[in-house]
């Protein structure tokens, strides 16, 4: 599959606005996750230049690398979890006319539902790791971007709540015992990130005197 980050912004509004979009739910998810990063790694850049000590200069460096990392997987992410649910589709159109064809298509449907849920819960993760570089970031960034690293909390708690929704659907068919596992991972992610969205606001708020 041609990744999506070739395609124009106008390009992915139009083809996910159809009754045959190619882009998911959860790859559109990762797409706002993956600009959040962007948001944040700009609000970093641009403090840069307005620091004076090394140590602090090294540590801002460091975030921005950190911050790129988490960007450039949650953007492979984002075409993973399109190419998952296509070869999931896809396993509903193997022939079962026999026993073997009628195991081989359970078994592939069920790994590409795996793969399905797998891949939004690990972007959770990471999308939650990236608020530890936003508090970092909060006592060395401009004043004037301050805000920005509030709207990156945001966005970022939207994109995990996107996820965890998109595990707790794909868990649906599996075993209580998987389903309960999986979405209780999910959760945990969730909950993190409205604590941590609200410690953003509140402390960015604070510093703004608003």
């Amino acid at each position: 599959m041609e990744t999506i980050w070739k395609w124009t912004l106008d390009e992915l509004k139009t083809t996910t606005a159809t009754d045959h979009p190619v882009a998911t739910s959860g790859a559109i998810t990762l797409v706002n996750a993956v600009y959040g990063c962007s948001l944040l790694k700009m609000t970093l850049s641009i403090s840069l230049s307005k620091l004076k000590s090394k140590a602090s200069i090294d540590k801002v460096k460091k975030l921005m690398a950190d911050t790129e990392q988490q960007s450039n997987a949650l953007s492979s992410a984002a075409d993973s979890d399109i190419g998952a649910f296509q070869l999931f589709l896809a396993s509903f159109d193997l022939p079962a006319d026999t026993d073997s064809h009628k195991k081989l298509r359970r078994e592939e449907i069920v790994q590409h539902r795996l793969e399905s849920i797998r891949i939004p819960l690990e972007a959770a993760e990471r999308i939650t790791s990236l608020y530890t570089i936003i508090f970092d970031a909060i006592p060395m960034v401009s004043k004037n971007v301050l805000p920005d690293l509030a709207c990156c909390a945001n966005i970022f708690y939207s994109c995990i709540s996107n996820l965890a929704w998109n595990v707790k659907v794909n868990s649906k068919k599996l075993t209580a015992d998987a389903r309960i596992r999986l979405t209780a991972a999910a959760g945990l992610h969730k909950n993190d990130a409205k604590v941590a969205t609200k410690l953003v606001n509140k402390q960015v708020a604070k510093l703004l005197g608003v």
